[in-house]
């Protein structure tokens, strides 16, 4: 049997990268990812998954450095939870420090899923991670069809872009649609 998730997902470029325009967000949306396991979900309620590992080498502890007052991670969370696109997210973290800022934001609203050193490393890959949760949460996941997959570096994305993305995913049937931005290089 498979698991079929649709994905949404945000990314934009790292805000240290690339500059982003507030109108045209990076939006990945996946359809149809199959993942090996022993039932296929049946209904179109919407999860949310999303990433948050410390011990980033380029710039540390990214997704907690303050932005008005406020860490990284608020923006793109708060976006999701204002979208109201998901009846659940899960934030997969290796740091306990993030699980405190998390609850103290979003104390009901969000599940924390505390992810092992295992898929919590420079080289593990976003899809181990998510593997990972999968296997631990595949209860809860029965109960899901789409998968919103935001990346916290995203701190431009707004509510519409998700009902935006979520709309044109079921409306349209793709396999899989992103928006992002062009970039001149110099």
């Amino acid at each position: 049997f498979a698991l079929k998730i649709i994905c949404l997902a945000t990314l934009m470029s790292p805000l240290w990268l690339q500059p982003i325009s507030a109108t045209i967000n990076g939006l990945l949306l996946c359809k149809l990812i199959t993942i090996q396991y022993k039932y296929i979900i049946m209904n179109s309620k919407t999860i949310g998954i999303v990433l948050a590992r410390s011990g980033s080498k380029g710039i540390k502890n990214k997704n907690i450095i303050l932005i008005n007052n406020k860490p990284l991670i608020h923006y793109s969370l708060e976006a999701l939870i204002k979208s109201k696109t998901c009846s659940k997210i899960i934030v997969s973290t290796n740091s306990n420090k993030y699980i405190k800022i998390i609850k103290k934001f979003f104390f009901k609203s969000i599940d924390v899923f505390k992810r092992s050193e295992k898929y919590a490393q420079d080289n593990s890959s976003s899809e181990k991670a998510i593997l990972e949760i999968i296997k631990n949460k595949k209860k809860i996941l029965e109960n899901y069809k789409y998968c919103i997959f935001l990346q916290l570096t995203s701190p431009l994305v707004n509510p519409r872009d998700f009902k935006n993305g979520l709309n044109l995913l079921k409306n349209k049937n793709f396999d899989s649609i992103f928006t992002g931005f062009k970039s001149k290089k110099f």
